[in-house]
């Protein structure tokens, strides 16, 4: 299985594009640069894949139009790729680590500083945007805690993952648009929890409401998607109210 650090370089290489990457300091974790290190506006971006697979092509090209685009329009965007750990090799709560460390980094490291920062995911990414918030609200209690000097300016999930439970009706029937079944999932998830017990951090949607309470505090706007017919819709729909609510 390749590594998202060897799709990135592919990528780059394939676009005649030099690879720009940075050590996460005191995590011995990859971060991948696209776009200009300088840039005004800076995303982290957490992959999907089930915690199994690394990022793939598709995901720098995406990240990539988007950069250009923006400096089209005279914005200065870039995004920061994390490169966490995939299970079975590691299990949580090293890549919930691997994400605070990461936003350590951008909030506290970057030279020089970015005006603004965000967060995004897709699925298992997704997931972990939704953990790094609740570590900003109340700290993991095996995970240093984070004071950001200022609101993240937004945060986006792409159908995320946020319950590893898998009992509701859409389940049942299976997703026309998801692209791994049920067994699959089940797999992912067992492999990605390894020996923990279930916590909002691994599973936002086992947050209360009041878990969400404060968010304003901690990140200006939040965009959730997810498609009409996947397997994961009620989920996303059940920690979406709670976090209006809050």
């Amino acid at each position: 299985m390749g590594s998202t650090a060897s799709n990135y370089s592919n990528y780059m290489n394939a676009k005649g594009a030099k690879a720009k990457k940075i050590i996460v300091p005191g995590t011995n974790t990859t971060g991948m640069w696209i776009g200009s290190p300088n840039a005004d506006t800076v995303g982290l971006c957490f992959h999907g894949g089930g915690f199994a697979l690394p990022g793939g092509n598709d995901m720098f090209k995406f990240l990539s139009d988007i950069t250009e685009a923006a400096s089209t329009s005279g914005k200065s965007l870039a995004f920061l790729v994390l490169q966490y750990d995939l299970a079975p090799g590691r299990s949580y709560p090293r890549q919930l680590d691997q994400c605070v460390e990461l936003l350590r980094y951008a909030s506290e490291t970057l030279t020089p500083a970015p005006k603004q920062l965000f967060l995004g995911g897709d699925s298992a990414g997704g997931s972990l945007v939704f953990g790094t918030l609740l570590h900003l609200l109340q700290p993991h209690p095996e995970i240093a805690p984070l004071k950001l000097s200022r609101p993240l300016r937004a945060a986006f999930a792409c159908s995320p993952w946020v319950d590893f439970d898998m009992d509701s009706e859409r389940y049942r029937e299976g997703g026309a648009s998801d692209a791994a079944g049920v067994d699959t999932l089940r797999s992912w998830a067992k492999n990605y929890s390894g020996a923990s017990v279930a916590d909002k951090w691994r599973e936002p949607a086992k947050a209360t409401a009041d878990s969400w309470e404060g968010l304003s505090g901690v990140v200006d706007e939040i965009l959730i998607t997810a498609a009409r017919r996947e397997m994961m819709l009620d989920d996303i729909i059940e920690m979406s109210t709670m976090i209006e609510v809050s």
